[in-house]
């Protein structure tokens, strides 16, 4: 049995596009990621690049999904 799940939101963004969500810089977000410092929102290292989660990061800003 094969099971296939397509979805047409991703649930993640990249750091540039959440950085200019939150109006910082993108490195930013990165340096402070390295060092362990909490952003206030979900950030995963996945390979070389970082990708923040929609859902948390949306409600800390006080957006409706």
């Amino acid at each position: 049995m094969t099971w296939h799940y397509q979805r047409r939101d991703p649930l993640t963004m990249s750091v540039d596009d959440a950085a200019e969500l939150v109006g910082i810089a993108p490195d930013t977000i990165r340096r402070a990621v390295s060092r362990g410092e909490n952003i206030g929102f979900p950030v995963i290292k996945a390979g070389r690049r970082y990708v923040v989660p929609k859902a948390p990061l949306l409600t800390m800003l006080g957006v409706d999904q």
